[in-house]
């Protein structure tokens, strides 16, 4: 992080620091400091989408959906191959039961980055998505959100 301070310091514009910054601070928890860098890099430079799709995946974090939702939708709007953004919205919309909509992002994520090191998860999700329901027990262990998001 000194870095990315020292960019910042040097050059006020330099709005991806901002954004790189904002998302160090959230993956460490300092949710009040990366929202002010966030918000800031958004202030200036609206269109950069890297910094929505920072935001929606801080509001994983906190499971703000509606926030994901929003904010992953900003970043794909600036970016429509930017497929990070569809895999957080994907999450999103997963969460909050619209299904369809989960499977059309998941399958964009996909789309967008064939070679998606989490491809075989997501598969798996997309398959589960479209199948009809069943009244089997959950699978115990990580719950589908950690797998999904490839966390330990």
């Amino acid at each position: 992080m000194p870095l990315l301070t020292h960019a910042i310091k040097s050059r006020q514009d330099f709005i991806a620091a901002y954004a790189e910054r904002g998302l160090l601070y959230g993956l460490n928890e300092q949710y009040a400091e990366a929202m002010r860098d966030l918000a800031y890099a958004i202030h200036v430079e609206p269109g950069f989408h890297r910094t929505w799709a920072y935001r929606a995946a801080l509001h994983v974090q906190r499971s703000l959906w509606g926030d994901v939702i929003e904010d992953a939708t900003k970043a794909i709007e600036r970016a429509p191959t930017y497929a990070p953004a569809y895999k957080l919205r994907g999450i999103g919309y997963q969460v909050t039961k619209r299904l369809d909509l989960a499977v059309a992002d998941l399958h964009a994520y996909l789309e967008h980055y064939p070679l998606a090191p989490d491809r075989a998860q997501i598969r798996d999700s997309i398959a589960k998505l479209e199948a009809p329901p069943t009244e089997e027990e959950p699978p115990k262990g990580k719950s589908w959100l950690d797998r999904l998001l490839g966390r330990k």
